[in-house]
Formats: structure tokens, sequence, C-alpha cells
């Protein structure tokens, strides 16, 4: 049985374990429904290099594909995308500031927000998780 720390750690690995399957796939599926895997770019190291070095090859996407398709994180392909600095609140916004200010589409960040909820104070608990 892992301890509470030990599954913290697998927890931080597994967004890179994912997105590392996610970037190896081929866009077409062959065969009998199933989809054919690679290593990509990064876990090859051919990324290592900067990108106006790096073979064009590389991060080319088939035809059709939505724009920024296999381009790397700040490629220009994104920068008519950006809309500035997304708003860090630190203090819980009042309703009519929400409605007003961020309803429906303009994002902001509540810091340290989680840490009020139960949840959190709950799951430091080896005992809690293992009994819940």
């Amino acid at each position: 049985k892992l301890s509470w720390a030990q599954q913290l750690n697998v927890m931080k690995l597994l967004p890179a374990v994912l997105a590392a399957f996610a970037l190896g796939v081929e866009g077409k599926k062959k065969g009998k429904g199933r989809a054919k895997w690679s290593q990509n770019c990064a876990a090859l190291g051919r990324c290592n290099i900067p990108l106006e070095h790096r073979d064009p090859s590389l991060n080319a996407a088939p035809p059709g594909s939505p724009k920024g398709h296999l381009k790397p994180i700040g490629h220009d392909d994104f920068l008519d995308s950006w809309g500035g600095e997304v708003e860090v609140l630190h203090t819980d916004p009042t309703p009519e500031e929400f409605w007003t200010k961020f309803w429906p589409r303009k994002p902001f960040l509540l810091k340290g927000w989680a840490q009020k909820s139960s949840a959190f104070k709950n799951w430091l608990s080896d005992e809690y998780v293992t009994e819940h």
C-alpha cells in the first residue's frame, strides 16, 4: 500500500505519462479501430533544440488538422488566440462582480480557494483517505 506522499508523487507523474501517450498517437487509425502508437518528438529527444533550428517535418500536421495541431506551445499559430493575462483573485468575487465582470467568458484564477474546502483538509489524512 502506498502512503499519501507516494500517492501524491504518482499523481504528479500521471499527467506527463498521459501526455506522452496522447502525443504519440498518430492521427489516422489503422486496422480494427486501433490507433498506431509511436514515441513522440520529446521522448525521442528530437525536440530538444530551438524551434527555428528543428526539422519542420517534426511538427507537420496532416492536411485538415485543427490550427496549431502538433505545434509546440508558444508557436506563432497560437498568437491570435492570446487574450492577455488571466486575472488572479486572492479573495472570492462577490456575486455581482462575478456576473458583471467574468460571466460568461472571462477566465480567472481563484488563488488559494481550494484550501478553504473541507476536502482539502480531509484528504491530508491517510486515515481519512483509507476510510473513504
